[in-house]
């Protein structure tokens, strides 16, 4: 009787298995296993989830239901301020086009040399049809690259005085694509507040620590510069592996100013930075030859780490370009996103562009002619009623400004395009409010009102717009 209730089932079964031959194992260890072998086996034939009943509702609750039901606009409401009914544009963006039939004068083309429909363009984009077909089908290093893309590139950098040029497809993604293939996590980019969208996506891309300083203040970056340079003296082993970047743009579209580069580059040798220098509105614009705020300061393009610029402006095609030394820009090959996963620029802007290149050499005179009646437009229009004129004078972009804002931004742009629709309904001048994306911005500019000359315009001409101009400030701004 003692011996039947000391009895322990499981440890007559343990004793067993002890006696068994092989058993070395831990009875512990056996037991663990089978418990886990059986969760296995029970989570996979268990379901994950479970099938609701599926209760039928009333024909009064279904009309209820549907009665109760608002449905969302498919499009967002359209404000009582744009306009609805479509105005028909015809002709090239140049000097001068057609808007309901009628000839206007048009201020707001960035096609700066009247490069647009030049016939010798347009039949070199013809030929490039007929030899290439329409598109690449692919990027560059995917069987997107033709002889014509490799000849671009070549008569670029000899055209800039640089060692080698990369092709994109896409202005925007040029800049926005170069600057995050250099700059990573931990560097360091220092930019002005004034850069274009397209250069504020690149630094947000870049994921980088971002300084921005005042527009063109060159005594602001260097009070940046000094911090830095304090920070790293007191770190010197960070100091080694963070890099330093300065992003500018030679002639800026949000102010229509030009960037000091000779200061720039004093400080640059001062305190040890890189220069990423965006020239898509001063490419084929500035200096004597058009290559850009380097010819036109007359400093050695060198002392440039890399340049971006468009050929979609002055070179009147598509796409655009970096340019430096071979072992800076050959980087963007592999790490330009850009470059490496959209389609080349189709064969036939290629080819157009060597040719605007061609024309561009052949008649260089075009870039002081430009620049001298930049000059003529400003005094023209200066001391106008109620705005002031903002901007470099060899600027072809002009920007203007209210002088007395109100604090809403939105009251100042509703007398901004009032005197838009008053230039385009009485003297026939197009001329645009210049447009931001207010929420994404990183720092959102004045509003203003943003011009362009074209070299299309006479001398004559361009005094005429400019007295119909201030007539119309007169009117509006007089009230």
């Amino acid at each position: 009787m003692e011996s039947l209730q000391s009895w322990n089932p499981l440890q007559h079964v343990m004793n067993v298995f002890e006696r068994l031959p092989g058993t070395e194992v831990p009875v512990y260890h056996v037991l663990f296993e089978t418990i886990l072998v059986l969760l296995v086996i029970r989570l996979l034939f268990i379901k994950s989830y479970s099938i609701p009943k599926n209760d039928t509702l009333s024909k009064k609750e279904e009309d209820e239901l549907v009665k109760e039901w608002t449905p969302e606009p498919l499009v967002p409401s359209v404000e009582a301020k744009h306009r609805s009914e479509p105005r028909i544009i015809t002709g090239r963006s140049g000097p001068f086009i057609e808007v309901d039939g009628i000839e206007h004068s048009n201020l707001t083309s960035l096609n700066f040399i009247n490069f647009l429909g030049e016939k010798k363009l347009t039949k070199a984009a013809i030929d490039g049809v007929r030899r290439f077909g329409v598109g690449s089908c692919g990027p560059r290093g995917f069987y997107g690259t033709m002889d014509v893309h490799n000849d671009l590139e070549k008569r670029i950098a000899k055209f800039l005085g640089r060692e080698e040029a990369v092709l994109y497809s896409f202005l925007y993604a040029t800049v926005s694509s170069a600057i995050p293939a250099y700059s990573k996590r931990g560097d360091i980019i220092f930019y002005d507040e004034a850069v274009s969208f397209a250069n504020q996506r690149g630094i947000i891309s870049a994921r980088s620590q971002r300084r921005p300083f005042k527009h063109n203040d060159m005594e602001d970056l260097e009070r940046l510069l000094k911090l830095q340079a304090k920070f790293d003296h007191e770190n010197p082993k960070l100091a080694r592996i963070t890099r330093r970047f300065v992003v500018v743009e030679g002639l800026y579209v949000n102010t229509a100013n030009i960037v000091p580069l000779p200061k720039l580059i004093e400080l640059k040798y001062k305190y040890k930075f890189r220069i990423l220098l965006d020239e898509s509105y001063s490419f084929g614009v500035l200096g004597k030859s058009g290559k850009g705020v380097a010819d036109y300061f007359n400093l050695p393009p060198e002392d440039i780490d890399l340049v971006s610029a468009s050929l979609e402006h002055s070179v009147a095609s598509s796409g655009g370009f970096c340019c430096g030394d071979s072992f800076v820009v050959d980087h963007q090959r592999l790490s330009g996103l850009g470059y490496c996963f959209s389609a080349s620029l189709p064969p036939l802007f290629a080819k157009a562009a060597l040719t605007a290149f061609d024309c561009m050499e052949a008649k260089p005179e075009v870039f002081t002619e430009l620049q001298s009646k930049s000059v003529l437009f400003r005094k023209e229009i200066a001391k106008i009623k109620g705005l002031k004129v903002g901007g470099d004078n060899n600027s072809p972009i002009v920007h203007l400004y209210l002088n007395e804002p109100t604090s809403s931004r939105q009251a100042d742009e509703e007398r901004l395009q009032t005197f838009v629709q008053k230039l385009q309904n009485d003297h026939q001048i197009i001329v645009s409010l210049a447009k931001y994306l207010d929420h994404d911005e990183l720092h959102l500019p004045t509003p203003s009102i943003r011009m362009a000359i074209n070299i299309g315009f006479t001398e004559n001409q361009i005094k005429l717009l400019a007295r119909a101009i201030k007539a119309a400030a007169k009117e509006v701004f007089s009230e």
